[in-house]
Order: C-alpha cells, then sequence, then structure tokens
C-alpha cells in the first residue's frame, strides 16, 4: 500500500526514511523562527514505510501552489486548507497505520488541534480513495492522531524513567512532552 501511496504524492512533500546504523528513521523538521521544538527523529521505522508532510512551504513559485491541500480549494477558507506537519504510514500488529503528527511549542489544548488533525485525516482518506481507484489497493487503515510538544507533562503520582511518555489523550489526540528542541521518539511508542 505505501509504494501505491508514494506514486500519488509530489516528491516534494515526502520525507525521507533513512537506514542509520539498520535503524529506519524520518525526520522531522519545524522551520518557523519562533518555534521551541526544532527537530523530533522518529526511530524504529520498518524498510518500506512512507513518510510526507501536509505543511510544505517552498519559497519562490511553488509556494502559492502549497498554501492549499489542492489547487481546487479556496485559499481563503482556512478551515479546510490546513493540514499536519508529518503523516507516517506503516504497519502495525498485521494492520495498516496512519499516524498524523503535529509538533508544537509549548503545551496545545485539543480543541485547537482537531479541525487540523481531521482535515488531515480526510484528506489522506481521499488519497485511500485514489489508491483503490488508480491501483486496485482496498484496505482500510487506522489513524492515530498525536501531538509532540514541548510543554510541561502532566504531573503523574508515581515516577516514570521514560523522558518521554504519553500525557495524556484528549478528543482522540495522543499528546506526547518533550523536554528538548531536538528530541528522538520511538515509533512503536507513538503506536500505543
Amino acid at each position: 500500500m505505501q509504494y501505491e501511496l508514494r506514486q500519488l504524492l509530489a516528491e516534494e512533500v515526502l520525507l525521507p526514511v533513512v537506514n542509520k546504523s539498520g535503524t529506519h528513521i524520518v525526520t522531522v523538521k519545524e522551520t518557523g523562527v519562533d518555534a521551541k521544538l526544532k527537530q523530533v527523529e522518529i526511530l524504529g521505522l520498518a524498510q518500506g514505510d512512507l513518510a510526507f508532510t501536509l505543511d510544505h512551504q517552498p519559497s519562490g513559485k511553488a509556494a502559492a501552489c502549497f498554501k492549499q491541500l489542492s489547487c481546487y480549494l479556496s485559499v481563503q477558507h482556512n478551515k479546510i486548507n490546513k493540514g499536519c506537519d508529518f503523516v507516517l504510514f506503516t504497519e502495525h500488529t498485521g494492520r495498516l497505520c496512519v499516524l498524523l503528527g503535529e509538533l508544537k511549542s509549548n503545551k496545545p489544548k485539543a480543541r485547537d488541534l482537531q479541525e487540523q488533525l481531521r482535515n488531515s485525516e480526510l484528506f489522506i482518506r481521499y488519497l485511500f480513495s485514489l489508491a483503490k481507484e488508480c491501483h486496485g489497493v482496498d484496505r482500510e487503515p487506522d489513524f492515530r492522531k498525536i501531538c509532540v510538544h514541548t510543554g510541561k507533562s502532566m504531573a503523574k503520582k508515581r515516577p516514570v524513567r521514560r523522558k518521554v511518555k504519553e500525557t495524556e489523550v484528549k478528543d482522540h489526540i495522543h499528546f506526547y512532552s518533550v523536554r528538548s528542541s531536538r528530541t528522538q521518539l520511538l515509533l512503536r511508542d507513538l503506536l500505543g
């Protein structure tokens, strides 16, 4: 399925999955000047996993094309053009899993992310319908929405040894608090 989806996407939006010392890694970067969370490396991907961004921001003439998810959609309609920082397709427990991820500085509220992540899910479902129509591939994915942020995590009664942990699930969004502007996360931890 990942191969067929890769055929549908523009090369510019793909995030390379690289092999470093036997571990497949994808790096997601936040380019905003005021961003506290600059880079997240997700480790533990499998060969063939697919990652891309719905937040591609090129410069020059190409910038106009990527202000919206489709050039057929009005750029003035702010609700339909929001996309997440990264999308990752992987196999997990025998199922195709789509990880929709957003990087945020400080602690975001779930209601501020809902629209953006839901819109991303709708766009990915459209890609799946194209893969079915054009390539005959028909698989129903499991979606998992996450937010990695630099805000303080909720206090726990017992100490937890892991630096990165899921701090809460609210409105079907899984929040992960990190302490560094550049961090590494294990894919298996994000998939739950």
